[in-house]
């Protein structure tokens, strides 16, 4: 069994200023190529939990920490936040807020830059970033004059450019389109399965990415109250809707009709097109 890409073990984080932990007694392990969904309401801690994954905690934010986090095998207690940025890098909920360079080319550079590699490295990893990324036609564009899907794509590039093992996406589709979305989530499971890169994201739009995450984390209160596959998690509405939590809208759907007596014959249906099949083969009597 290959050795984990994140491992977080009794992770508890107070800030400095707070009456409380905002992390309890996390628990959490990630291996390479897997691509996990984090869900909770405001406040779980998911925030600050992504900021103990890239260092930030307990390097720069002022608080109290027990626990131990590892990314691709370092420990972020004993790594600085710039050695950290080559295995974990993090993309935003507002692109806007992490692009500032005048072209997408710059923007690809800036990381490699700040991390002194030499300049025929440099333009590899720009090359590599605009082919695998699909932003070759884009590299002279201004990222401030892009659209919204681009400007997350351009962040997802930014961010791949550092070659880190581990990438965190923060709400990636909230301000995107459909099709906008689908192009990056799209994205997100060619890092993954072709590149082997480890994802972690947090989502409330479940629908868009139910069918393609590995396992689910539920966070309450500075905890992770559970932990399991899209099904597992998903698939039994119950234990959510006792969380203030939903399933994606066509396990919803479905759940509410079996609760009327309909038999689905086995798992509920994760997204749309599941569901739209599941009702397909009741039309014909065969569940």
């Amino acid at each position: 069994m290959p050795a984990p890409a994140v491992s977080i073990s009794h992770l508890t984080f107070q800030y400095s200023s707070a009456p409380a932990p905002s992390l309890r007694d996390i628990n959490l392990t990630l291996v390479p190529g897997e691509i996990a969904l984090l869900i909770g309401p405001t406040g779980a801690g998911k925030s600050t939990l992504y900021l103990a994954l890239i260092g930030l905690i307990p390097h720069l934010i002022r608080g109290t920490m027990a626990g131990r986090v590892s990314v691709a095998g370092m420990d972020t207690s004993e790594h600085s936040i710039a050695e950290m940025a080559q295995k974990v890098g993090i993309v935003f909920q507002d692109p806007e807020t992490q692009l500032f360079a005048l072209t997408v080319e710059d923007e690809l550079a800036f990381g490699p830059e700040n991390l002194g590699l030499p300049k025929d490295e440099i333009v590899r990893r720009i090359r590599a970033a605009a082919t695998i990324i699909q932003l070759t036609d884009l590299l002279e564009r201004e990222p401030a004059r892009l659209s919204g899907g681009q400007q997350q794509t351009v962040a997802i590039g930014s961010v791949w450019s550092m070659l880190p093992e581990v990438i965190i996406l923060d709400e990636p589709t909230s301000n995107l389109d459909p099709q906008s979305s689908q192009r990056v989530l799209a994205l997100i499971q060619t890092l993954s399965r072709e590149h082997g890169k480890t994802i972690l994201i947090a989502e409330h739009n479940l629908d868009e990415v139910a069918g393609l995450v590995d396992r689910v984390f539920v966070m309450q209160q500075g905890q992770i109250v559970l932990n399991g596959t899209p099904q597992e998690i998903f698939g039994r509405p119950a234990q959510l809707h006792a969380l203030g939590l939903a399933a994606p809208a066509a396990t919803e759907l479905a759940y509410a009709l079996q609760t009327q007596g309909l038999d689905f014959g086995g798992a509920l249906p994760l997204t749309l097109e599941q569901g739209l099949a599941a009702f397909r083969r009741l039309r014909r009597g065969t569940p």
